[in-house]
């Protein structure tokens, strides 16, 4: 029967792809299987998975578990009788299209909970969230990529994507992770409530072009809710998206639609934060949005400006007015550091409108603004003032990043996204004086430079990417980083991701300028590799290489060549007169061994780069190597050299084709074992290199010769006893220069005595 029912199902599948006209069957969960697994066929009517054509139902009030490598797909589902899919992984396709098609969480008066953590869910045509059911997006993907075949307009269109509270009922979509993407709008009943919990959310995006034709839309009903809840980092905003189609992108928030809005995760600030943000050329019509009845409005506020619906706390706003509008145009701010660390409250930046760098601002970063933290114009030197970004800016188009000028400052990008993209722009670490010490620590998220200077005037400049991605998008003067310009910079990455579009230059001007590697940890370092022009690597006499091999060993140095048509630097390297490289292990670890430090795509054009004074020449050593063998050396090889337990050095080892397994083996049975052959300087691969006595005889005048193999880079000594058993050794000689081939010793003898002899050796 199941071979039968299994040729039955390819023939539908067959017809369904050749003509399109196929009956869908419906194929019901049962778990028979007791294990809540969907994979386990024994939980199906059918005893097969579903397939491509078959309308799923789950209504026995079952949890079920849709997990890591589970792929399947089917026409649509219908998920209630309180039937609940916890969704942690795989791919769950839901293909079938049409203007009638849904998936539905929640018929016949009964509900269904979906709770998605993780994987890829896709549906084909748009989801109906009602009858009181749940849909909790924590983690993976969500895509609703039909449900609107034209730009969509007014009203409440049946092409929505996703709606929530359709029909009468109760229906609740929470998001407090994953992604989120719709073909067209979301739709909110009178009884459905929309939740944003955090910023944790990697994206919610309605209009996607790759979907198809439709704008992305809102559409909130007269008692609807939006529920938002701001966290330590924020809130993930709703965007809705131009994707080219006859409408445009548009929210609609009806007369009586809800807001909710609160602090969740101990946060509270005051702030304001884009809550519904629409992309170039839609609208946001508020024809009468009101707070939820808990709400504070003593506290809370919220406008409609420039295309963005933005909720605000303890910034004076009456509920639902526009009164305070965002900047119109980018603003110097300066940081003072008034209350706390938090970027995002306005209280700790002033304006340098008057000269007087007193001037409080409402809004903290905003687009087209430029960051000056440790300004001494606005702070007192020798004081740390201290930053941090925990992704909480309304946009991420900022102008310029200056850190350390005249005075400490150090910037904490822990979370979140900024993009410092001012066109001929250079943002810069330490300038002004001695007293400018700036410290920028990439900690998390995505920050994005246009080009970068460290270490100018006098000042000190200090880049630590220990995670998230730092990235330099653009260049200034040919190079996308300038680390040590003229005075002392310093790049430090241990981990996460760091790219450049150009070349970067390591002590510049005369500047000390270094340009460290730590470990194993960071995923990529690409010179060269963000957008078309081509990376080089300029280390200059005043330019130090710094490398620390972890237990893992090292992330190498990628010079990448993108083939830039005009121009270009060709992925090259220089090292010039004065380059150092400075290696050694990260404290507490040795790891013996070869590492790739740097690989570049073009040629080795100058090379003077030498070894600093703190690096052990016997433990380490470099070497430049065709490692691709086209023929051009590309590769910057470093190798630790360790020794065995009794002394014996790898390398020595090496060149016999031995490793420290041999070492306390006789290889060539001279009756030697191969450390011992090392101290003595004999070839532990060859039986005729010992050291042994080739002769021993008497001379006149009651002397002894003994004679004994010797190589010229050893020390010997000659041991006498009378008696092996009883006697006490003494050295009759020590500190004999070993000759080439043999070497001799002349003793004299007691009469009537028997003198034992014993050679001995030392390594010099």
């Amino acid at each position: 029967m199941k071979n039968k029912l299994r040729i039955v199902h390819a023939a539908i599948v067959a017809a369904s792809m050749a003509g399109g006209s196929a009956l869908a069957a419906t194929v019901t969960w049962t778990g028979s299987g007791f294990d809540g697994l969907y994979s386990n066929t024994n939980n199906w009517d059918t005893l097969l998975l579903p397939t491509a054509v078959d309308d799923v139902t789950m209504s026995n009030g079952d949890s079920i578990l849709y997990t890591d490598g589970v792929t399947n797909t089917v026409d649509r589902a219908f998920i209630s009788g309180n039937t609940i899919v916890n969704f942690s992984g795989g791919f769950w396709n839901h293909d079938r299209s049409g203007n009638t098609i849904r998936t539905f969480l929640g018929t016949g008066g009964t509900a269904g909970t979906i709770n998605q953590s993780g994987g890829m869910f896709r549906i084909g045509h748009a989801l109906w969230i009602t009858e009181g059911s749940d849909f909790n997006l924590s983690g993976g993907e969500l895509e609703v990529y039909r449900g609107s075949n034209t730009g969509v307009g007014g009203g409440l269109p049946n092409g929505a994507s996703i709606s929530i509270g359709r029909t009468a009922s109760i229906g609740n979509m929470k998001i407090t992770g994953g992604s989120l993407s719709t073909r067209g709008a979301i739709e909110i009943g009178a009884l459905g409530t929309f939740e944003v919990s955090g910023g944790s959310a990697d994206f919610i995006n309605l209009g996607n072009q790759s979907f198809g034709n439709g704008d992305g839309a809102w559409y909130q009903t007269s008692n609807a809710t939006l529920r938002v809840g701001i966290s330590t980092n924020g809130v993930t905003p709703i965007v809705l998206n131009d994707t080219g189609a006859d409408g445009l992108p548009q929210a609609i928030l009806f007369k009586g639609s809800i807001l909710d809005v609160s602090f969740i995760d101990g946060a509270e600030e005051t702030n304001a934060w884009p809550i519904i943000d629409l992309t170039a050329g839609g609208s946001i019509a508020n024809n009468g949005m009101v707070f939820d009845a808990g709400v504070d409005t003593n506290d809370w506020g919220f406008i409609v400006s420039n295309n963005t619906l933005w909720v605000g706390y303890g910034l004076g706003w009456p509920a639902g007015q526009d009164i305070i509008t965002p900047p119109t145009s980018g603003r110097d701010l300066y940081w003072v550091e008034a209350v706390d660390t938090d970027s995002s409250n306005p209280t700790n930046w002033v304006l340098n409108l008057d000269g007087s760098y007193t001037n409080e601002t409402i809004w903290a970063i905003y687009k087209d603004d430029t960051l000056h933290i440790g300004n001494a114009n606005a702070v007192a030197p020798g004081t740390p003032y201290v930053m941090d970004y925990d992704g909480t800016a309304p946009f991420v188009a900022q102008s310029q990043l200056y850190i350390g000028e005249g005075a400490e400052g150090t910037y904490n990008h822990n979370s979140g996204e900024l993009s410092f993209g001012l066109n001929n722009s250079i943002s810069a670490i330490g300038t002004t004086s001695v007293d400018g010490k700036g410290t920028l620590n990439v900690n998390g998220g995505i920050l994005s430079l246009n080009a970068l200077r460290m270490g100018l005037g006098g000042g000190q400049g200090y880049l630590n990417v220990n995670g998230g991605t730092f990235k330099i998008g653009r260049a200034w003067g040919n190079n996308s980083m300038y680390i040590g310009y003229g005075s002392a910079g310093t790049v430090t990455v241990k981990g996460g991701r760091l790219f450049t579009r150009a070349p970067v230059q390591v002590g510049f001007a005369g500047g000390e300028g270094i340009f460290c590697v730590e470990g194993s940890e960071a995923s990529e370092i690409g010179i060269g590799s963000e957008g078309t022009v081509d990376g080089a690597w300029y280390q200059n006499e005043t330019g130090t290489l710094k490398i620390r091999v972890d237990a893992g060993g090292v992330t190498p140095i990628s010079i990448i060549n993108k083939d830039e048509p005009t121009g270009g630097f060709d992925g090259h390297v220089y090292f010039y007169d004065g380059a150092l490289l400075d290696i050694d292990w990260m404290p507490g670890v040795t790891n013996y061994g070869t590492f790739d430090i740097m690989t570049w795509d073009g040629e080795l054009m100058t090379n003077a780069l030498a070894f600093s004074s703190n690096v052990d020449a016997s433990v380490w050593s470099y070497e430049i190597v065709d490692a691709n063998l086209d023929g051009t050396n590309d590769t910057l090889r470093a190798t630790a050299y360790g020794e065995t337990a009794n002394g014996t050095p790898i390398p020595w080892l090496n060149s016999y084709g031995l490793n420290a397994g041999d070492d306390e083996v006789d290889n060539d049975g001279d009756g030697l074992l191969t450390w011992q052959e090392y101290v003595a300087g004999t070839d532990p691969t060859d039986d005729a290199s010992v050291l042994a006595v080739t002769s021993a005889e008497s001379i006149a005048g009651g002397n002894f010769v003994i004679t004994w193999q010797s190589v010229e880079d050893r020390n010997y000594s000659v041991i006498t006893n009378l008696d092996l058993v009883f006697g006490t050794p003494g050295i009759a000689a020590s500190g004999i220069q070993g000759q080439p081939v043999e070497t001799s010793y002349t003793s004299s003898v007691p009469a009537a005595s028997v003198m034992f002899f014993e050679i001995g050796v030392t390594n010099n």
